[in-house]
């Protein structure tokens, strides 16, 4: 569930690409695609606050939605520090109920639920996501893999 470090020191060298060339201010998502034989592509550069920036609210000393307004004020972006090694995982519809469970046993899981309609609630929609802390981003990674919670989704759309 890690990522090889040499895939990311290319994610870091793509996004100090695009940030150097787009002539934009604020805050924008850099979507990648990692294929089987390792090749990576950007997917898409859109201008959204995007869902795996909620992990700064939790890990960090600043949030997205403030970076972003500083940046079109014309003020100095706030100096990042991280607070806790965190990791996120959204979960669907059909995972809701195990993670509500989860909610019960793990002090150290943050939980956002999206608020969404009745016409919205697709199984396989997004239904929020999780934040989980701790000292170790290995050990906090075995939590989310110990919950089986993400492989039964796997494994009922391979039996499917």
């Amino acid at each position: 569930m890690s990522i090889d470090p040499d895939v990311q020191t290319e994610m870091d060298r793509i996004c100090h690409e695009i940030v150097a060339n787009v002539k934009y201010v604020g805050v924008f998502e850099v979507d990648f695609m990692l294929n089987d034989n390792g090749s990576l592509y950007v997917k898409q550069i859109i201008p959204t606050f995007g869902e795996a920036g909620r992990i700064f609210d939790r890990a960090t000393t600043v949030s997205q939605f403030e970076q972003h307004l500083r940046a079109i004020a014309g003020m100095p972006l706030s100096d990042i520090q991280v607070v806790k090694p965190t990791v996120m995982a959204a979960f669907t519809h059909d995972q809701a109920n195990a993670i509500r469970t989860q909610w019960t046993l793990k002090p150290n899981w943050h939980f956002s639920f999206y608020r969404q309609g009745h016409q919205d609630l697709d199984s396989q929609k997004l239904a929020g996501h999780i934040l989980v802390q701790g000292d170790d981003v290995n050990k906090l990674l075995e939590q989310l893999e110990d919950t089986e919670i993400w492989s039964q989704d796997s494994a009922d759309s391979e039996n499917n």
